[in-house]
């Protein structure tokens, strides 16, 4: 019956018990869904049917030696691991991630996965975590409405980050596994970018915003700025909505905002400077900067650090795009990633370089070749001279004369 079943790859309940058992004697706890596990439990069946064949050569006669004492096993091989929190994890990786230029962005969602997992989980233990505890948490964020897309790249693959971080540490014995779950293509029913009338809607609602008297200044600002700057930059929104007064400066004749991490968080990491399009100089950005106190232009900071500007920054974000969701209701555009697909459908309409649109989207860049050559501001200003204006009526703002420096 051994032979038979290790022929075929299969581990029955009764190898499978005797190994757990084993393992315990030892002060081991396994898990029993694991690769590893299933390597030991063959192995165990490997040696289950040599002693059966030495006991039945035994039986007919034959002399056998018997076999020397295996070495002891090391202390250090069956230390237990210290205590080590699902959460803590999160807390110590981060550590060492963030002398690696990792974003906050992405230590916070990796905090928010060890904690989903550690509230549903209902305990802190990240060494009591086994492949089906996963595969459950899994099930239940997909139950309560999250996206497969969500939970695949957010969820799983923060856990897998942090417990690999965990075993390779020796703050974790075991690592819980990975867990498949397919993503769909998310069919389109119209282009991802804003038609020409959604463009000039969501502009002119932004030019002639008026705040209900209730309203933080900063998000009035946020509404009345932030849609034009995306329309001509294809930025991310977090990028503009966290621009500082001073990363906007007038060099050389021509007006430039630098996106930069001391001022948040930036996708990449790296800072890029662009160069203002001539519309936004006409309708007054300049001039609205120069006026502006020191510091986030579009964020009202109620708390000290890096916490706070996070905090503000969630609120300047949901804030906008509650305000164009309202000019644009369609559900299946995005109300702020639009711009940045528009922004690429007129790049390849111009037919204008991909390396100087990548140096002011900041997308990655798609090959070595980007790495050479400029795009610095004289390369940016030209990229920008036969770009189109939106034709845009500013009641409060038509009268603004360009801002000089």
């Amino acid at each position: 019956m051994n032979r038979h079943a290790y022929s075929r790859g299969r581990i029955d309940d009764f190898i499978r018990d005797e190994v757990v058992d084993r393992c315990a004697g030892f002060g081991l706890r396994v898990d029993t869904a694991s690769d590893g596990f299933r390597n030991l439990a063959r192995a165990y069946l490997a040696l289950s049917i040599e002693v059966a064949e030495k006991a039945l050569q035994r039986q007919t006669g034959e002399i056998l030696p018997t076999p020397a004492p295996p070495p002891p096993i090391a202390a250090h091989a069956v230390r237990k691991p210290a205590k080590q929190t699902i959460t803590g994890l999160a807390t110590d990786w981060w550590k060492e991630a963030e002398r690696t230029g990792r974003s906050r962005s992405t230590m916070e969602a990796y905090t928010r996965a060890a904690q989903q997992l550690s509230d549903f989980l209902g305990h802190d233990d990240a060494n009591a975590v086994g492949n089906i505890d996963i595969v459950r948490f899994k099930d239940f964020r997909i139950e309560q409405g999250k996206t497969s897309k969500t939970v695949k790249n957010g969820d799983l693959s923060a856990l897998k980050v942090l417990f690999t971080w965990g075993v390779a540490n020796h703050r974790v014995a075991v690592h819980p596994g990975t867990v498949s779950l397919s993503v769909g293509k998310r069919k389109r029913t119209r282009p991802p970018g804003f038609t020409d009338a959604e463009a000039v809607s969501i502009l002119a609602a932004a030019a002639n915003y008026e705040p209900d008297g209730r309203e933080p200044s900063q998000i009035t600002k946020g509404k009345r700025w932030v849609p034009w700057l995306l329309a001509y930059t294809g930025a991310r929104l977090g990028e503009m909505a966290q621009l500082r007064k001073e990363d906007v400066r007038h060099e050389d004749g021509r007006w430039i905002m630098r996106l930069t991490p001391e001022a948040g968080t930036i996708k990449t990491g790296d800072y890029r400077d662009v160069v203002m399009h001539p519309h936004l100089v006409q309708a007054g950005f300049p001039e609205f900067v120069r006026k502006a106190p020191a510091g986030h232009l579009f964020l009202k900071i109620t708390r000290e650090g890096p916490a706070g500007v996070r905090g503000a920054l969630r609120t300047t974000k949901n804030r906008v795009t509650v305000f164009v969701r309202g000019v644009v209701t369609d559900p299946n555009v995005q109300p702020n990633h639009a711009w940045r697909h528009r922004f690429e459908t007129t790049t390849s309409r111009l037919q204008k370089r991909m390396d100087t649109t990548n140096a002011i989207t900041g997308h990655s860049k798609k090959n070595s070749a980007a790495d050479y050559g400029d795009n610095g501001p004289d390369v940016q200003e030209a990229f920008f001279a036969d770009w189109p204006w939106f034709d845009v009526e500013m009641k409060r703002n038509k009268e603004a004369p360009a801002s000089t420096p």
